[in-house]
């Protein structure tokens, strides 16, 4: 298996601000793999460390942990602006998805801790981003999508803009 989410018209939930944010948790999560495979090597059926662990230019951190703040903060903003939407738009699901939201991002925890603690990225890391990724983006947000472009056909009211603004200069 390719360590790299494809993304395709399959991921596309039809709400424009949300799809451009799923593309960017797609591809920090591809920029975390594509730094790890330039350190390690699956060779004979295991991982095998092709360079030391890179640093950054203050020697304190390493380049994935630098990918894998950048994901855990944009997780929590993409949550957070969903929810928002929700709330601005009367959505009936907002506590149900609110409460997936956060098993959602403990999971996420977990996951962010576990490869923290390793010190490493396993193919098990990849294929959790990716499921992770895809659970998300699944029913629960097509659902919400439909309801929202509903709204906005009733009301010919565009995407509240106010709402996009953390988003500047994350990525």
């Amino acid at each position: 298996m390719e360590n790299k989410v494809l993304w395709s018209s399959k991921h596309l939930i039809g709400l424009e601000e949300l799809d451009s944010q799923h593309h960017t948790l797609a591809r920090l999560i591809n920029s975390l793999f594509y730094r790890e495979s330039h350190r390690a090597t699956f060779i004979g059926g295991g991982w095998r460390e092709a360079s030391p662990i890179h640093q950054s230019s203050a020697g304190a951190d390493n380049l994935d942990d630098q990918v894998i703040d950048r994901l855990y903060r944009y997780a929590q903003l993409h949550f957070s602006f969903e929810e928002s939407l929700m709330d601005i738009y009367g959505y009936f699901g907002l506590e149900a998805h609110r409460q997936a939201h956060g098993a959602m991002f403990e999971a996420l925890q977990r996951q962010v801790e576990r490869m923290r603690v390793n010190n490493r990225i396993y193919p098990s890391d990849f294929i959790f981003f990716s499921l992770w990724l895809e659970e998300h983006s699944s029913s629960n947000d097509r659902e919400f999508a439909t309801f929202v472009n509903a709204q906005r056909r009733q009301s010919r009211a565009p995407a509240p803009q106010r709402l996009l603004l953390p988003f500047v200069n994350l990525v």
